[in-house]
């Protein structure tokens, strides 16, 4: 859809996390994990056919949580007009 409808459009990919403390990963911080989901998510989307240079990213970790906790981790594609 991203690729047919949005064809030339700025693609926005926004990393969230919920607000438990990193124990056990290797990541140094929430906002570290918030951008490796964003990253995760830019990387399929360019390998569906997008341009990754149309493409930015963002983490916002802990900052926007949601109840329940499980929708606080979330990559989030927003289309910038």
């Amino acid at each position: 859809v991203l690729k047919d409808k949005y064809s030339g459009k700025y693609i926005r990919v926004a990393g969230f996390t919920d607000t438990d403390p990193i124990k056990r990963s290797g990541f140094k911080s929430n906002y570290h994990l918030g951008f490796d989901r964003a990253f995760s998510v830019r990387e399929y989307l360019v390998g569906k056919g997008l341009d990754g240079k149309s493409i930015s990213l963002s983490s916002f970790g802990p900052d926007v949580p949601l109840k329940p906790k499980a929708l606080s981790r979330r990559g989030e594609v927003i289309v910038v007009d």
